[in-house]
């Protein structure tokens, strides 16, 4: 059973604006830096991208969409889009730096989402490891998600002596997925060969 399969939450709106709100002010990069990283996208692209953006900005440079295209190839991979329009894109379509936090947490939610329901996917029935062992590397996983938490002002918990129940990593969860942002042309991007920026 792949339980990420069912459960893969994700926004690329989220992605987007977020993206495009630091390309047209830097100072949306301030504020955001310590919530995300490049890993906690979930496409590919974006996560490139703003790991440039990153680079750029603790050099003292600009990172713009002019500046930001300059580090990438000429097409988005595994499309006919041109890196150019697609940056450029993002840029159009950004959030206001007010909500970039806001954005940003949100893209984190959903990865930190992401990351649980595969540590539920190694509670599998059908694993060979010991029960014992699954249970240890589960809680240690879930704990390390908790600690990066923690790093940021939130309360230390730890999962041992919460009285986490590790079947909850089974436990039905509101999809938070966007899905339908895949088909709107103005702001899809996907991970190739699957899906398709239109």
């Amino acid at each position: 059973m792949n339980i990420q399969n069912k459960w893969e939450p994700f926004n690329l709106e989220a992605e987007q604006g977020l993206l495009g709100a630091i390309l047209i002010n830097n100072d949306a990069h301030t504020r955001v830096a310590g919530l995300i990283e490049p890993h906690h996208f979930n496409e590919p692209i974006h996560g490139h991208i703003y790991d440039i953006i990153t680079t750029l900005i603790g050099a003292g440079k600009l990172a713009s969409p002019i500046t930001v295209q300059a580090f990438m190839p000429p097409m988005v991979e595994g499309t006919k889009t041109p890196t150019k329009k697609y940056i450029a894109r993002l840029a159009a379509e950004s959030t206001t730096i007010v909500n970039a936090v806001d954005y940003a947490k949100h893209v984190r939610e959903l990865a930190d989402r992401r990351q649980i329901a595969e540590i539920a996917s190694l509670m599998a029935p059908d694993a060979a490891t010991d029960a014992v062992q699954l249970a240890a590397a589960a809680i240690e996983q879930l704990d390390s998600i908790v600690t990066a938490h923690t790093a940021h002002g939130a309360p230390t918990l730890d999962m041992r002596q919460s009285g986490f129940c590790i079947s909850h990593c089974n436990r039905s969860i509101p999809a938070y997925s966007t899905r339908s942002a895949i088909n709107a042309p103005a702001r899809t991007v996907t991970s190739a060969p699957t899906r398709a920026i239109l």
